[in-house]
């Protein structure tokens, strides 16, 4: 059966198409877009280059065909100068606000936290309170603990898989923003 069929055409119709047609199934994008990568605890890249992207892509579009710098007479939005502008003007902005929440720290709790040594010690108290404690209410009312920072979780915090951290008001991990 291998001998008779025709060599010329099993590249494009088995194994290119496979891996086109695997390419954009969309459980691949999935994976992609949550997880960046086979193992689930690696931060996904794909949505953070692709915002980075559109606004290089921008940045490039206005300077080369609205404003044209090298070339004046090229443009093609000159008689709508003051459209241009608005448009300069919140491309500043939408870069700035954007750099502002990439860099901004979502609130971690590690050693920089001035109560991280409090967390610290009342992680090592509840871990023996537990170890004495039968009753069932009296464990509720014990703090909840972050067995991989090894800290009594403050209220509202929870660990966050991808940073490896805890968060004060953890909400979600955000991929567009990397944090």
């Amino acid at each position: 059966m291998a001998a008779l069929e025709d060599p010329r055409g099993h590249f494009f119709r088995q194994t290119l198409w496979t891996q086109v047609r695997d390419f954009f199934r969309p459980s691949q994008w999935k994976q992609w877009l949550m997880t960046g990568s086979d193992e689930m605890d690696t931060p996904p890249r794909a949505p953070f280059f692709f915002l980075v992207g559109n606004f290089g892509i921008h940045f490039w579009l206005v300077l080369t065909c609205f404003i044209p710098v090298w070339n004046p007479e090229m443009g093609l939005l000159w008689d709508k100068s003051g459209w241009i502008l608005f448009n300069i003007i919140f491309m500043v902005l939408s870069w700035y606000t954007f750099i502002l929440t990439w860099k901004t720290s979502p609130g971690y709790v590690d050693s920089s936290h001035k109560y991280f040594h409090i967390w610290q010690e009342q992680y090592e108290t509840t871990l023996e309170q537990y170890s004495e404690v039968m009753d069932q209410v009296t464990m509720s009312k014990l703090p909840q603990l972050c067995h991989s920072c090894h800290i009594a979780r403050p209220h509202r915090s929870k660990h966050c898989r991808i940073a490896r951290k805890c968060v004060l008001v953890f909400d979600h991990y955000c991929p567009f923003v990397d944090k």
